[in-house]
């Protein structure tokens, strides 16, 4: 999904302001269903940021700082986009091995 953010950034106390976009992947789960031997990974979301862009349309190199907080800021606002729950909270994740059917201790040596 692509998605686009302006952003301030700050250099040497100078302010200006940038557009950023980028490719947005979200994350999915993998198969936990059947047996172990045939549950699948989970798939990991990405973020390549394809362009960054001045007021004046020059491209701009980002510092890895910069980078970071702008992927933040574009899977954001493709969340948004998408109505998608892009919670990253761990306690919300569902582990089959742990709450399934059969309760934990049967997946317990």
């Amino acid at each position: 999904m692509k998605a686009t953010v302006e952003f301030t950034l700050e250099r040497n106390d100078v302010e200006f302001d940038v557009t950023v976009t980028g490719d947005v992947t979200f994350s999915r789960k993998g198969s936990r269903r059947g047996w172990p031997e045939n549950w699948t990974p989970d798939e990991p979301g990405e973020v390549d940021i394809t362009s960054v862009k001045n007021a004046a349309g020059e491209d701009i190199e980002l510092t890895d700082k910069e980078e970071g907080t702008l992927k933040e800021r574009l899977t954001d606002a493709a969340c948004e986009e998408a109505e998608e729950d892009c919670d990253d909270d761990p306690a919300n994740d569902y582990d089959r091995a742990e709450h399934g059917r059969f309760g934990r201790a049967y997946f317990e040596d």
